[in-house]
């Protein structure tokens, strides 16, 4: 079954001055690296890590991929010592609530799984960390604002 996405961000969302702010500084562009990597199928080439990742947390209703923070980095148009800026980088969306970080064991190799957002199957809908995020401030916003 195929899931409406909102692993991305809404336009409601998009909306908000700080939202709009953080998709365009590092943090953002990290943040749409990770979602467009989202592992939601097996790999037919037998690529055990990436099935290993999406029986573990796609099939359980999570978004989630995998990457080294040197390729990041580069991903980014950091040089090849631009892993210490990509770490700084996720402590910071951890901290938000936007990412989860897992660190895993696969084939006695140690490897880090970034969780974005979950499966909503009563609404047949990905939804983002980020989305729930910046919806969330929205939220109070509007209230301390109207109430």
């Amino acid at each position: 079954m195929d899931y409406v996405c909102r692993s991305k961000l809404s336009f409601m969302v998009l909306n908000q001055t700080e939202c709009l702010k953080w998709a365009g500084s590092a943090e953002g562009r990290l943040w749409f690296n990770l979602s467009e990597k989202v592992i939601r199928k097996p790999n037919e080439k037998g690529y055990e890590l990436q099935n290993y990742i999406y029986e573990k947390f796609y099939c359980k209703g999570k978004l989630a991929t995998s990457w080294g923070l040197t390729p990041l980095s580069l991903q980014l148009g950091y040089n090849k010592n631009g892993a210490s800026n990509v770490s700084k980088l996720i402590k910071s969306l951890v901290k938000k609530g936007i990412i989860k970080k897992h660190k895993l064991t696969f084939n006695n190799k140690k490897f880090t799984v970034y969780e974005i957002g979950y499966v909503n199957k009563e609404e047949n809908q990905e939804i983002s960390y980020a989305y729930e995020y910046f919806r969330s401030n929205n939220a109070k916003e509007y209230l301390s604002k109207n109430f």
